[in-house]
């Protein structure tokens, strides 16, 4: 499960709308929650915090860390992840882009699960996303590639995020008939 189906259970569980969520964590508007919810969104480790608070539950939740078990099946990925980051990056890029192996080495060694700071701490380092190190799909990464390629269908994903899901049926109703009739 990832951070954004988190947030969404833990929201619905308190009756918390989008808009309500997002006013308690300072956002303008639903649509930041939204994006949260649906992967497009990164989160910070204060973020995290902030969301965690206002859903009255902890960041280990948030981050999906709450049982032992899964804390060290977490943790084991994250590790993974981050070696084979590590082992297959040239030293020198590594050095040249400020990041010390030893030390995220030394903060990997230990038995005991990573902690969410120094999770943060790595994944920032390697310019990473927590949930890409974990092996989730990261949308946010696909919606960078489209922008990178078309800037007009990262604005389209972000208007269609911010539909209610009736509307959001209909616009993909009507993108279907423009799809079918493009070449007519």
């Amino acid at each position: 499960m990832t951070i954004g189906q988190r947030v969404k259970i833990r929201r619905e569980e308190l009756g918390m709308s989008q808009e309500e969520l997002a006013t308690k964590v300072g956002y303008k508007s639903k649509s930041s929650i939204n994006k949260i919810e649906l992967g497009f969104r990164v989160l910070t480790q204060s973020k995290i915090k902030v969301i965690a608070d206002a859903l009255e539950t902890t960041p280990s939740y948030i981050m999906g860390w709450d049982e032992e078990s899964h804390q060290n099946e977490w943790s084991s990925k994250f590790r993974d992840s981050v070696m084979q980051i590590l082992n297959n990056a040239d030293p020198a890029d590594l050095k040249a882009a400020g990041i010390s192996v030893q030390e995220i080495e030394e903060e990997l060694d230990g038995s005991e699960p990573i902690s969410l700071a120094a999770a943060c701490s790595i994944a920032d380092q390697l310019g990473e996303s927590l949930d890409s190190l974990l092996g989730h799909t990261p949308k946010e990464m696909i919606k960078a590639a489209l922008q990178q390629e078309d800037g007009q269908t990262a604005e389209i994903i972000d208007l269609l995020l911010d539909l209610s899901a009736d509307r959001r049926q209909e616009a993909l109703n009507y993108l279907r008939y423009l799809s079918e009739h493009a070449d007519k």
